[in-house]
């Protein structure tokens, strides 16, 4: 369940950082998933 949570909070954070305009971050976090 804990991953699951895990995997939700990654997504929140990736569309604020899309919402931010910062792609690198984005291309980060993608690879660490």
């Amino acid at each position: 369940m804990s991953a699951v949570i895990n995997k939700e909070v990654l997504l929140t954070k990736i569309k604020e950082a899309l919402k931010a305009g910062k792609p690198r971050r984005f291309r980060q976090s993608v690879e660490l998933i």
